[in-house]
């Protein structure tokens, strides 16, 4: 559907976008599957890698069962046999593909459980030294060991299962990350691997009982720190995470790792989509409508997260590929392929790395004033690629002005449900000016500009970000305030965007009043996404043009409100600079080539012949 009017939808073309040190989207980072590869037969194989784009990026527990088998040392009471874990098969057993791949382990692989908990035959290290010791082991016998650790997959929500606490919880990832950085391993460390981030519940007592004192006894030790991000559904309600919940959780976890560890550590976030309250009809019975919540939960996270791509070295929407371990007479919501009979075919969710299939280059700036449109832009060759995606469950209205001297011809590609079962259309457009597109609810569009030369910008923007020097500070009768250093010696800015990230009880006043350096900031804040969370505090981020001769050295952002209550948990002060553009090919940009898939299938055909 074309639309007659709709909030404009900008791309610079003159200017390249650099995120930190990002200036190329990398797939690798974003769309990726859960599972082995040795799961698929050949032809599925190639339809997942060729056909889908798709990376193999995530596998979970396989310590648990390498420990199993090497068992307890029989000279060294609580430590594993290394001998025997260094020979066991299991890790070579079930290798996965070569990639940038993140493996998660069991709760299980460290801890005994409590009195009543099932427990099984398996050989449990004695503490967090022993653990870390046997960690090493088996990412040193690993045939192909992970690029990305994360020591313990939603530790959080199961702590209370185990003989354990919190504290030895942190000592654990300490330990682990300090033994393999001691062995100079490629692997990065990390966690918590939370679940269920609703920080803010009962005024940030889940925050201070969890990622809070993580952060501050771990994160220092550590390489990044993992989260889950989900919206999740009942038969009937929903708590939303995307939009401004989620800006406000990954503010809050960068913020308190700059205070805390004297730098904002990247993130894992390793799931991330809509789930599904277990027990409900939502989650057991197989709808079409189903799928299309799993794609456009995708999309919604995948759009949010790929705005700090300068913070984030891995997002994965919760795919997977057949779940076969899974054991219930209901399918599993979340599978890229389901059995019919004898076969395997694809469900709906193939049709979410279709839509993603072709997505490549240097990332373009793009703008538009609607919160409840998400954007992203790139340029390869000699084409132009913008993506839009819907957050509203309605129908939404853009424009995109193109200069027609310079387009050789426009196609657009559009992912929505259409009343049936989730549908993918392209379709070629003629446009005198602009484009004009109705979106449907929770679309995504992508629309392919094929320009008639490559484009050449001589200069480009360079985005950072900088955090504020508290978190978590009382809204009071006078409201609250936080200082936002700049970078020493840093350039004068160009353009400045203000986050600010607010808890509030729902029956009180929802807009404040925010200064910057003394300066009242005009205007009507956005924040991103429709839905909330079912909690009784509205948790989320506030965002603010700053003109950018306002930004010194030392910033103080003021908020307050007509009436005292909740928190001022984060301020976060997003700029540009534009400078003269660098030179360089996508494959001197990346260090390796621009197809990161290439030689899997010729790697995996080798390894079954050795077998």
């Amino acid at each position: 559907m074309l639309a007659e009017h709709g909030s404009e939808v900008r791309v610079d073309l003159d200017h390249w976008l650099v995120r930190g040190e990002s200036r190329e989207l990398d797939r690798q980072k974003y769309f990726n599957v859960h599972g082995n590869p040795r799961e698929l037969n050949e032809e599925e194989l190639r339809l997942v890698v060729d056909e889908l784009g798709a990376s193999f990026g995530r596998g979970l527990g396989r310590l648990s069962s390498v420990l199993a088998k090497a068992g307890e040392d029989p000279q060294r009471p609580g430590h594993a046999n290394l001998r025997r874990l260094s020979k066991t098969p299991v890790a070579r057993a079930k290798s996965s593909a070569p990639g940038e791949l993140v493996e998660s382990a069991h709760p299980f692989s460290y801890f005994e459980p409590k009195e009543g908990e099932a427990a099984g035959e398996r050989f449990v290290p004695a503490g967090p030294e022993e653990a870390a010791e046997a960690v090493v082991a088996y990412l040193k016998s690993h045939p192909n060991p992970p690029r990305y650790f994360e020591v313990a997959n939603e530790l959080n929500v199961h702590v209370g299962h185990y003989r354990t606490d919190w504290d030895e919880a942190c000592r654990l990832h300490t330990e682990i990350a300090r033994a393999v950085h001691d062995e100079r391993l490629s692997v990065m460390v990390g966690g918590p691997t939370a679940a269920y981030p609703a920080f803010e519940l009962k005024d940030f007592t889940l925050w201070n009982k969890h990622m809070g004192p993580f952060i501050r006894r771990a994160g220092r030790d550590l390489d990044f720190l993992s989260v889950h991000l989900y919206t999740t559904h009942w038969d009937d309600k929903v708590n939303y995470r995307y939009g401004a919940n989620t800006d406000a959780i990954l503010d809050l976890m960068a913020n308190e790792s700059y205070l805390h560890t004297g730098s904002v550590k990247p993130l894992v976030i390793s799931e991330c989509g809509r789930g599904f309250r277990k027990g409900e009809a939502i989650h057991d019975e197989y709808s079409p409508r189903r799928d299309w919540m799993v794609i456009s939960g995708a999309n919604h996270a995948m759009f949010g997260l790929y705005r700090r791509d300068h913070e984030l070295l891995k997002a994965l929407p919760f795919i997977v590929l057949k779940a076969s371990w899974y054991r219930s007479e209901y399918p599993y919501p979340w599978v890229l392929f389901h059995r019919h009979g004898e076969h395997w075919e694809t469900t709906h969710l193939a049709k979410w790395y279709r839509f993603w299939r072709n997505a490549e280059g240097r990332h373009l700036p793009v703008t538009t004033e609607d919160p409840q449109l998400q954007t992203m832009a790139f340029s390869a060759d000699e084409e132009v690629q913008v993506y839009i995606d819907n957050l509203s469950q309605s129908d939404r209205s853009f424009t995109l002005p193109i200069d027609l001297a310079k387009v050789e011809s426009i196609m657009l590609r559009r992912l929505y449900f259409d009343d049936s079962e989730p549908s993918i259309e392209e379709e070629a457009v003629d446009a005198a000016s602009a484009i004009r597109v109705t979106m449907h609810p929770e679309e995504a569009v992508l629309v392919r500009l094929r320009m008639k030369g490559p484009l050449e910008p001589s200069r480009e923007l360079v985005e950072s970000t900088c955090y504020g020097d508290q978190t978590l500070v009382p809204l009071g009768d006078g409201g609250a305030s936080v200082v936002i250093r700049m970078d020493e010696g840093s350039d004068p800015v160009d353009a400045a965007c203000l986050r600010v990230g607010v808890s509030r009880p729902r029956g009180l006043s929802q807009e404040p009043r925010v200064r910057f350096n003394g300066t009242l900031l005009s205007g009507s804040p956005k924040r991103r996404g429709e839905g909330e969370t079912l909690l009784p505090d509205r948790f989320g981020v506030l965002e603010y043009r700053v003109p950018a001769g306002l930004v010194k050295g030392d910033n103080r952002v003021s908020v307050e409100y007509s009436e005292p209550g909740g928190r001022l948990a984060t301020a976060a002060l997003n700029v540009r600079r534009e400078q003269e553009a660098a030179e360089a090919t996508h494959e001197r940009l990346l260090g390796r080539s621009s197809n990161p898939r290439a030689g899997w299938l010729a790697t995996r055909t080798v390894r079954q012949q050795d077998e």
